[in-house]
């Protein structure tokens, strides 16, 4: 039997199993302890009949665990990383896994052509598609904030520049962790409202800056946004 083959062949159904979940938010629900099907179906606006077979795969992917029959829980793991609100949340990647496993599967492809087939051109794509792309990184730039906070002491520091910020997570997590700090946040403009976005949403506006420029071609105007 080709048994590494086959491993490699039908190993992406957890992994697409995880995305799904992900992309429907139905770890969230679980955050309170063990749901029947029909509860939790119920909680997502799913039909029971087509969730069921999802969420035995993802007991067979260990993000959940199956209490009796048709009743779930999350896995420890998934109750940390998972449910939207927790502070390591990282529900939100199902769009950068998306963006990347798809550019994977044309790898092939790219190879055979002698040219990318996944290319990202930020000046061609569009809102959505920017908007997409960096929602997915938010959750590792967070973790990268909060890492950096607690990694340096920020004590006698006020002031945090965060160059090309994408989403802006560095300087929100940061933020979050050292409550003296603020942060300016330098994107291109077709960026900096995504920033925008994800520091109103943090209720950090006050402390976080957004300014809308491309610093290799000018240094950014005082109080411009």
């Amino acid at each position: 039997m080709p048994a590494t083959i086959l491993r490699h062949a039908y190993g992406i159904y957890r992994s697409a199993a995880m995305l799904a979940g992900m992309q429907l938010d139905l770890f969230t629900p679980l955050k309170n302890g063990p749901m029947s099907l029909a509860t939790l179906a119920n909680a997502l606006s799913l039909r029971a009949d087509k969730l069921r077979p999802l969420l035995y795969a993802l007991v067979d992917a260990e993000l959940l665990t199956l209490v009796e029959d048709d009743h779930f829980v999350n896995t420890p793991e998934a109750e940390v990383y998972l449910v939207r609100g927790r502070d390591m949340y990282l529900g939100s990647a199902h769009e950068l896994y998306s963006d990347l496993w798809a550019a994977a599967l044309a790898a092939g492809q790219s190879i055979r052509a002698g040219r990318p087939k996944a290319k990202h051109d930020f000046t061609a794509m569009s809102d959505e598609e920017l908007g997409a792309f960096f929602r997915g990184l938010h959750a590792g730039a967070l973790a990268t904030g909060r890492q950096l906070a607690t990694t340096y002491d920020f004590g006698p520091l006020r002031n945090l520049l965060d160059v090309g910020g994408g989403s802006g997570g560095v300087s929100i997590a940061a933020c979050q962790n050292c409550r003296d700090l603020r942060a300016t946040i330098i994107e291109l403009p077709r960026v900096a409202p995504i920033a925008q976005d994800m520091v109103r949403e943090a209720q950090l506006a006050d402390r976080v800056n957004v300014l809308a420029t491309n610093i290799v071609e000018r240094p950014p105007k005082d109080g411009s946004t």
